[in-house]
This record gives structure tokens, C-alpha cells and sequence, in this order.
């Protein structure tokens, strides 16, 4: 199912399955909709999409991706045909909600939001809360949990449970993936286990983000530039990781709903 320009669309209560392509797409322009309680499962490419990639300084507030929410929907085996995929994909967009999902068996990543590697975007104030993420990167690598790119001012990933990141013990497999040119992020109150790296700060394009009291059974990570393990100072720059704790202490997190 595929929209352009929808505006105060509900989506909810549905069921999308066995399908050749991704199974909900909310393209340029989409506004106000909100995509709640559905079930998507065995997709060739993405689960949910939301805006688009071609103009990341869209000046036109009718065109540009805003006020979209997602929330408490339920994906599984994602990417079948076509892995480069994510759960959940958010390209350029203003203000949206990604919350109180429950993503499994997914061939890359399992939310992404963001595109570009520039700093030009009216992307801000996006909000990923409350997930429960699964078994990711199960054919590819160079992903993440939970994936970010470009300044996006004003976002936050809190809250969320990722649980089995990448599909062997030497894939570059991350909890949370502040990619390329990420800037203006907080992530917080998050756990992550079973990631080869629980955080990626890879190069010194990040900028301005804040990780802190997040909870991993791992002390791994990359930080620039290109630096792995426990003496990777990801606390460089603008950047600020601080207060979290790493290497199997904190609490047991929940293995979330179990789906419709």
C-alpha cells in the first residue's frame, strides 16, 4: 500500500503479508498520519516507509514529510528478497513518532531515520521511543539497531530494547548507529545486547549528540576514527557519552509483546 501527499490518514488494524515490495509506504508530503496496531511480516524490502530522500532543504511546508506517527505495530522477517532493508524507514521528516514497536528477524536495520550526509535538512524533533528490536543485521552488516543519519536538532531515541544485533560474531553489527553527519541527537535510557558494538560514532562528521544512561551487556564500540573495543573514547568532540553502564551490569530488559 503506498501514499503520496496523504494527509490525516489513519492506518490501523491491518495485516500485510507475503508481499514483493515494502509493505506501507507514506511518500512526499504525507502529513498528520498516524500508522497504528498492524501487522507486517515476510516483505521483500522494507516494513514501514515514510518520506522520501530526493530534497533535504524542501522549503515548501505542503511537500515536506511531517506529524507522522507509528506506533504499536508489530513486524516480522523483513527484507526477504531485497536485504538492504529496515523495519521501520524514515527519510527526511519533521516531527515524527516511532514508538512501542515490536521488530524481529530483520535482514539490516531495524529503524532508520534520516538521509544525506549534509547538514541541510528540515528534519527535526524526530522522536524513537519505547521499541523492542530483535534479531537484526541478519544478512547484512554495516547497520544498526537503531540507525541514524544527518542533523536532525531536537531528536531522541529513549527507551528502547535491542536484543540480537548482526549475523555472526565478526559482522560490523551496532546497537545504536549514529551514522554520518548525525548531529543534535539524544539517546538515552536505552538497552542493548548481543551487538558487536553497542554504539557507533564512526567518523568526526557526528557532531553535537548526547548518549547517556543507556544500559549494555557489552563495553565495545566504534569511535572515531574507525577505533574499536573498550578503549574507544566516544566522548570526543562535541559529542557527549557519558553515565552509561557497559559490560553486563543493569537490569534484564523485557522481551516485549508478543505480537497479534
Amino acid at each position: 500500500m503506498s501514499f503520496a501527499h496523504a494527509k490525516h490518514v489513519r492506518i490501523e488494524g491491518n495485516t500485510f503479508v507475503h508481499l514483493g515490495a515494502a509493505g506501507l509506504t507514506l511518500d512526499t508530503g504525507s502529513q498528520d498520519d498516524t500508522v497504528v496496531g498492524n501487522v507486517v511480516a515476510d516483505t521483500s524490502h522494507s516494513g514501514i516507509q515514510v518520506g522520501d530522500s530526493e530534497d533535504s532543504a524542501q522549503t515548501d511546508p505542503g511537500q515536506q514529510n511531517a506529524r507522522t506517527t507509528v506506533s504499536d505495530n508489530v513486524l516480522r522477517d523483513i527484507g526477504a528478497e531485497y536485504p538492504n532493508a529496515a523495519g521501520i524507514w524514515f527519510g527526511y521528516s519533521d516531527s515524527a513518532t516511532i514508538a512501542h514497536k515490536d521488530l524481529a528477524d530483520l535482514s539490516h536495520t531495524g529503524i532508520s531515520i534520516g538521509w544525506g550526509w549534509g547538514k541541510a535538512s528540515y528534519a527535526t524533533s524526530n522522536s524513537i521511543t519505547g521499541n523492542v528490536i530483535r534479531n537484526a543485521g541478519q544478512t547484512l552488516w554495516d547497520m544498526g539497531g537503531i540507525h541514524t543519519l544527518s542533523d536532525q536538532p531536537g531528536s531522541v531515541i529513549t527507551g528502547n530494547v535491542i536484543d540480537g544485533v548482526g549475523h555472526d560474531s565478526d559482522s560490523v553489527s551496532n546497537g545504536i548507529y549514529l551514522d554520518e553527519g548525525t548531529g543534535y541527537h539524544t539517546a538515552r535510557g536505552n538497552v542493548v545486547r548481543n551487538a558487536h558494538d553497542w554504539l557507533s560514532i564512526w567518523t568526526t562528521s557526528q557532531h553535537d549528540n548526547t548518549v547517556t544512561g543507556n544500559v549494555s551487556d557489552r563495553d565495545m564500540a566504534q569511535c572515531p576514527v574507525n577505533v574499536f573495543g573498550p578503549t574507544a573514547n566516544c566522548n570526543t568532540g562535541t559529542n557527549v557519552v557519558t553515565g552509561n553502564v557497559l559490560g553486563g551490569a543493569g537490569p534484564t530488559p523485557p522481551t516485549g509483546p508478543t505480537g497479534r
